[in-house]
């Protein structure tokens, strides 16, 4: 893992704000290398970001302490953990765990690959705010799919061509994490009013519900409908995939969080935005990529798995060695 100056992670941080978060990180540099001279003209865009990231940028280069504290943001984050848990090197690579040698962005290696399958008058393009369907979409359609929904792809694609490519493509960028989808959802009981695990001391415990909905009538004021979250089994459900994952997040933020309070510096995240000022930023990444790799040498899914089912099942990983590529990653923060 590269590490870089407190000045170059400002010159990074400018650079992500200007828009140009897909760039190697060197490029980045050299971008704010280039345009030092204009750096207060550029229109950017997340321009108070970016604002703030030059003037931090300026006082850091006069000797003044500025307090300034960047973000950096974990790539395709769901996928990125399903393809952990399930030992896949493709989601892997494809969300910049591996190091490929340049930055990836998952929603543009799904555009890409859907292009190959559609005709011309179908194709995808890449371009923000261009004509029917876009690379935007796309990312919207996926980041659900991961998650159980079928009603958000049919939405932006229709079913047609489309629709097709986009479910022969999963496997192909990410089969580690359609798997991890297919297993938790496969393991939703029917007959339970919660579903609940323990993995790294956490206690997690999720009611089923569902809404329903009953006609009421007050005297004086007629009929109503009141409708109500109601605590009991359903029979099919698509929240397993969504809650384990997001349990996963919890636990690396809660992790880094104490692993850098350790170190002494504060970190706070957004979701999956890491922060923390530019000087100790190259400490955060490794302690991310610590956690990242710790999880990915456990069988987590066995242990959930195994939990819901309520018996004792055998989870064979993609390969069982991951955890070893993941050592040279630089974009799984980018």
């Amino acid at each position: 893992m590269t590490e870089f100056s407190g000045l170059d992670w400002l010159r990074i941080s400018i650079a992500n704000a200007y828009g140009l978060d897909g760039l190697l990180f060197e490029d980045r540099i050299q971008w704010v290398h280039d345009h030092e001279t204009t750096l207060e003209q550029e229109q950017a865009k997340e321009q108070y970001l970016y604002t703030k990231a030059v003037k931090a940028y300026r006082d850091s280069q006069n000797g003044i302490p500025t307090g300034y504290t960047m973000g950096l943001d974990s790539t395709a984050s769901g996928i990125a953990l399903m393809s952990i848990v399930s030992g896949c090197p493709i989601g892997a690579r494809n969300t910049n765990l591996i190091d490929t040698g340049e930055r990836r962005d998952i929603y543009t290696v799904l555009v890409q690959e859907m292009n190959k399958l559609l005709p011309a008058g179908n194709q995808i393009t890449l371009t923000k705010g261009g004509e029917g369907i876009t690379r935007d979409m796309c990312k919207q359609a996926l980041m659900v799919t991961m998650f159980g929904s079928t009603a958000k792809p049919k939405e932006i694609f229709g079913e047609g061509v489309e629709l097709q490519a986009f479910y022969k493509v999963l496997p192909i960028i990410c089969p580690g994490a359609i798997s991890v989808l297919d297993d938790l959802l496969s393991c939703w009981n029917p007959e339970t009013l919660r579903h609940s695990w323990d993995i790294y001391g956490n206690h997690v415990n999720v009611p089923v519900e569902e809404s329903v909905a009953k006609s009421i009538e007050v005297d004086g004021f007629g009929k109503f409908t009141y409708v109500a979250k109601v605590n009991q089994p359903v029979e099919r459900g698509l929240s397993l995939a969504a809650n384990v994952i997001h349990n996963l997040d919890s636990i690396i933020v809660s992790e880094c969080t104490m692993r850098c309070a350790e170190d002494g510096f504060d970190m706070y995240s957004i979701h999956d935005n890491f922060i923390c000022s530019p000087i100790h930023m190259n400490k955060l990444r490794k302690h991310y990529q610590d956690v990242i790799i710790e999880m990915t040498e456990d069988n987590i899914m066995e242990s959930i798995c195994s939990q819901l089912l309520g018996k004792d099942i055998k989870y064979k990983k993609d390969t069982e060695d991951l955890s070893k590529y993941l050592k040279t990653g630089e974009y799984f923060l980018s």
